[in-house]
């Protein structure tokens, strides 16, 4: 049937190389009207319409053209809301962190009605996290490399190589972990490549330019080299007798066609950002002759085109692409036209008559074996892709009963939205919870689900007799819960989903949001708050389970901010954004990674006025004075620590911090009295004991100073600080026997610290004592030969 309308959507620009395939097919086969939709690219029909043979529109307002199919090749499925049947053909065949992951990331290809995958490794990849239709259809840009379409000799002509040479492929991937570039490009490129063989340069369409420029100097040298501009690999691929490549898709496309690989080890590789060894391209690294120094390269090259082929690459390379008989493109199209005419599943119903749920739901179950219901609210948009997001939700968590999503009812949510999503500002407001839905499925690694917006309520506690409405007003609600929990159904309860509770398009919508209440059986309250000794997945599992329960947010926060994991410690905190407890927490966490100006306007923020715990109030105020002494705002600084310490006098953080603020003003005697009012409750605090010891040094007290720093040291011999501050001392009193044993019990521990070597040695030195500073000296410039200053204090004492 032509009068298919047919909408490529191209989100790069080497995505036209994937789809074109496609393009062709359809236009050959007569299959229907075709578009084009590339909202970042303005010249996307002078690129199109170079590569084609015919013209295709490019749209700006898909919308208004209704297309029955998309195709993309990535993953951002935002773009393509409410376009008909969404078809993601993909455009590689390697993770990279990304991709063909048994990780939750995977969860947002159920956005899509179809994924067509290169091979069987892919697809097994992704059905731990995806459930909709997965179908193996090799890449269509490879077609033309199995049809017998292309001719290798008119190729050659065509690149101005001589056909009678071996032809290596160079290439690269952009990712400078990764990447063998920076390494060519240290070297003299005409003795790697040698002359005997074609040479072409296919560069990743994002590498930098300069890489480029390289390979043109070379190409002046040398004749036999080719330089590819084009999005199009397939001529390249059937041509080239070897590739020579780092971590690609291109190295298991070419792996397809059973031709022998150079991989490249980068030493850089595993500081990629989403290293993980378990992805396909470490998994499936050995599938050629790999080094990891470009100086082997000529040997290798020789080696790889004079040696038999392994045959166990070519069972692998199966795996990476499952077709290759050139009918990718043919598969692909008659699987997304099924998608039109085959038949629908029924394993979700949805419900949108709110006035007779139970009737709605008694007919769909007497026609139908539903094993997932899904309720809308007929007076609320939603988003059709967030059932597909709830839907996998559900269908992965055996405990879940229900899935109240993203509701938005103020402006603090907006924030805490925006503190995990980038959100584009142009979107409207249903395009911008379907952008958060995607992030908080795992497109943003960082974010398992949609935790601190989406509220797991357990069967358990729907079957309980204290179980309320949801906000106590639409009791079909009650009915649809209490219905579907006797009667053992998954619901996907999608409630208020997206929407702005203070849109004044809707009456219903204007009153405020009544407080939420969750009555629970004494029972499971109790199991809830014992969790004090559990770790943190298990008490990530407690909050997954029940989200209300603060007790066990803040046992979750608490444990991050023990850890110094700050970013979650973040996304916990602003779940709370009312408990002044986590609040605390937050700012401290925005204090430790140094984001002052935040911390102390956060602070100012938070009422304490209204906070009743002494205990909290007081560290709330020792904080503010810390923020200030930090930013250098002095002037209420102490006015705030003595209203700490008249609510709580032995509070030791409050005495401390005023002992400091007393040293920073150069009031040592002030200091001290503070510090041994510390001292008096905890005659080991480290920072009492360092307090004291530096103010004594300031009042030109030095050998009482250093009985303080000892004191440190007694219980910590690895104290740097006390160990400067008892040299100091030292050169000020001529006295150097306890530096010298500070410093000597310390390289016991650390004996390759060469600035402690250096700095025994001077006291050595200083002391008479030759032959020990000699060998301090020794060893420093066995480990460093050039440590600045041993070899000139060497030389002294060898005079």
């Amino acid at each position: 049937m032509n009068n298919k309308k047919i909408l490529f959507f191209i989100e790069r620009d080497f995505h036209i190389a994937m789809l074109k395939p496609l393009m062709l097919h359809i236009y050959s086969n007569n299959i229907g009207d075709m578009k084009i939709y590339a909202p970042f690219n303005k010249n996307i029909n002078m690129l199109v319409r170079n590569c084609l043979p015919f013209f295709i529109e490019a749209t700006t307002d898909p919308w208004a053209w209704k297309p029955n199919i998309t195709f993309m090749a990535d993953f951002s499925y935002q773009y393509v809301e409410n376009l008909g049947k969404i078809v993601n053909i993909g455009h590689g065949t390697i993770c990279k962190g990304w991709f063909f992951s048994k990780n939750k990331i995977s969860q947002r290809e159920n956005c899509a009605d179809l994924i067509c995958v290169p091979g069987q490794i892919h697809k097994e990849r992704l059905e731990a996290q995806v459930f909709k239709p997965i179908l193996v259809t090799g890449m269509p840009k490879l077609d033309n490399c199995f049809n017998q379409s292309l001719d290798k000799e008119e190729i050659l002509a065509k690149f101005h190589l001589d056909p009678k040479q071996k032809t290596v492929l160079l290439a690269p991937t952009f990712n400078e972990e990764f990447s063998i570039l920076p390494y060519l490009q240290q070297t003299n490129l005409s003795k790697i490549f040698p002359d005997y063989i074609n040479l072409i340069v296919k560069l990743h369409g994002v590498s930098d330019e300069a890489y480029k420029k390289i390979f043109m100097g070379l190409k002046t040298e040398n004749r036999n080299v080719y330089i590819s501009d084009s999005y199009d690999i397939d001529e390249l691929l059937f041509v080239s007798d070897l590739l020579i490549s780092d971590v690609s898709s291109v190295v298991y496309e070419f792996l397809s066609l059973n031709k022998p690989i150079l991989l490249f080890d980068s030493p850089k590789q595993k500081t990629y950002i989403n290293y993980d060894e378990s992805d396909l391209e470490w998994e499936f690294r050995d599938v050629g002759y790999r080094f990891d120094s470009v100086e082997k390269l000529p040997s290798l090259i020789f080696k790889a085109l004079t040696s038999t082929h392994n045959l166990s690459y070519c069972e692998i390379g199966k795996k990476f692409i499952g077709v290759t008989d050139g009918t990718s493109s043919a598969q692909i199209v008659q699987a997304a036209l099924y998608l039109l005419d085959g038949k629908k599943e029924n394993e979700i119903a949805i419900i949108k008559d709110k006035e007779n749920i139970l009737k709605s739901i008694t007919e769909m179950v007497a026609k139908i074996k539903t094993k997932y219901i899904v309720y809308l609210d007929s007076t609320l948009e939603c988003s059709p892709q967030m059932i597909n997001l709830l839907y996998n939700h559900i269908k992965q968590n055996d405990k879940a009963g229900i899935v109240v999503p993203l509701i938005y009812d103020n402006e603090v949510h907006l924030q805490q939205m925006r503190f995990r999503v980038n959100l584009a500002q142009e979107y409207d407001f249903y395009q911008t919870g379907i952008q958060l839905g995607y992030a908080f499925t795992g497109q943003s690694q960082e974010i398992d689900y949609i935790l601190p917006h989406c509220f797991i309520i357990h069967k358990k506690l729907l079957m309980n007799k204290y179980f309320t409405d949801l906000n106590n007003q639409k009791l079909s609600i009650l009915e649809l819960l209490t219905y579907t929990a006797q009667n053992n159904y998954k619901v996907l309860l999608a409630y208020d989903c997206l929407v702005k509770r203070n849109d004044k398009t809707d009456d219903n919508l204007e009153k405020e949001p009544q407080e939420q209440t969750f009555l629970y059986d004494e029972a499971l309250q109790k199991e809830i708050d014992n969790v004090s000794s559990l770790s943190e997945d298990e008490l990530k599992q407690k909050i997954y389970e029940n989200p209300y329960n603060e007790g066990t947010i803040l046992k979750l926060i608490q444990f991050y901010f023990h850890n110094q994991q700050w970013e979650q410690l973040d996304i916990y905190a602003d779940m709370l954004a009312h408990n002044p407890r986590a609040a605390y927490y937050g700012i401290k966490s925005l204090e430790n990674q140094g984001f002052l100006e935040q911390a102390y306007n956060k602070l100012t923020q938070t009422d304490l006025n209204s906070i009743r715990d002494n205990e909290l109030l007081v560290n709330f105020l020792v904080l503010k004075a810390k923020l200030l002494m930090k930013l250098e705002i002095m002037d209420d600084v102490l006015n705030i620590l003595n209203q700490a310490i008249i609510q709580h006098p032995s509070n030791t953080e409050s005495l401390l911090t005023r002992g400091i603020y007393y040293f920073s003003q150069g009031q040592a005697v002030d200091a001290i009295t503070d510090f041994n009012a510390v001292l008096s409750i905890n005659p080991l605090n480290t920072k009492a004991l360092q307090g004291i010891a530096l103010s004594l040094q300031i009042d030109n007290k030095p050998a009482e100073s250093s009985l303080y720093f000892l004191k440190i040291l007694a219980n910590d011999e690895e104290n740097l600080e006390a160990i400067s501050g008892l040299l100091k001392n030292a050169w000020i009193t001529r006295d150097f026997i306890d530096a010298e044993k500070a410093l000597d019990n310390y390289l016991s521990f650390h004996p390759a610290n060469l600035d402690v070597l250096f700095t025994l040695a001077g006291i050595c030195y200083e002391t008479g004592k030759f032959a020990k500073a000699r060998e301090l000296l020794d060893r420093i410039m066995i480990f460093e030969p050039d440590f600045p200053g041993a070899r000139e204090l060497l030389e002294k004492i060898k005079r």
